[in-house]
């Protein structure tokens, strides 16, 4: 495997800053165990990115915003990852995960809702307000809570008018603008039968794409085909 990979995109940069930080460490031991000398530089390299700034995300956004300049986000979820990573009950864009496309907020797994319980902790907390119609997202951990929009039942790529609407809006605000400053474009929205961006409401909640059985079936056997590789090469995880 890690000389399939370095064959392929393990030497590519863009590749590693897709890594999570609780996978980093061991992804570079399955890739570099035994080759560090030889790939020292683009260790170095990716280090350096995934260190100084991915990892640092949060703190990079708030010293953007303390010069004074404006940070937003659109970002699309009600969709679920190939069912071929463990990750892959993420809610997502059908791409990417909406833990990271949104800078950090909280949700349900796809065919799920946030638990009341939680819920309920969230609006003692007066955060309920950021809790989306349909009780999936929790905009309120996201590194931009108040300049993040959402976008239900939304491919990674399909770009509905209502977005470059509201690229526009947000480009033509002084300062920076907040999910307050548009009626037309609240924190949480859908997509309407033209391909429209509506306002998500308790009455147009769209389903998630999630095909139970299907996903189910191909989850169960990818689950235990890596979970084969991990005990292969857990030699090389220990090291």
């Amino acid at each position: 495997m890690p000389d399939l990979i370095l064959e392929t995109y393990g030497t590519m940069p863009g590749y590693w800053a897709m890594v999570d930080d609780e996978d980093y460490e061991d992804a570079k031991k399955l890739v570099f165990s035994g080759r560090e000398n030889e790939y020292a530089k683009l260790i170095e390299k990716i280090d350096d990115y995934h260190y100084n700034y991915q990892v640092k995300y949060r703190e990079i956004i708030d010293n953007l915003k303390k010069t004074g300049a404006g940070f937003s986000v659109i970002t699309k979820y009600g969709y679920q990852l190939a069912p071929i990573i463990e990750g892959c009950d993420d809610q997502s864009d059908d791409m990417i995960s909406l833990r990271y496309t949104s800078m950090g907020s909280y949700s349900s797994d796809v065919g799920k809702t946030l638990t009341d319980e939680y819920i309920s902790e969230r609006e003692n907390l007066g955060l309920g307000g950021y809790i989306s119609p349909d009780k999936i997202v929790d905009a309120s951990v996201g590194a931009s809570p108040d300049s993040t929009w959402y976008i239900a039942n939304c491919r990674h790529n399909l770009y509905p008018n209502g977005i470059f609407e509201l690229l526009a809006d947000i480009l033509n605000t002084e300062g920076q603008p907040t999910v307050k400053n548009f009626k037309k474009f609240p924190q949480f929205m859908t997509i309407d039968g033209n391909d429209n961006l509506i306002p998500l409401t308790s009455e147009n909640i769209p389903a998630d794409k999630f095909n139970t059985s299907t996903s189910k079936s191909l989850k169960n056997f990818f689950n235990t085909l890596f979970a084969l590789i991990k005990k292969l090469f857990s030699r090389i995880f220990k090291k």
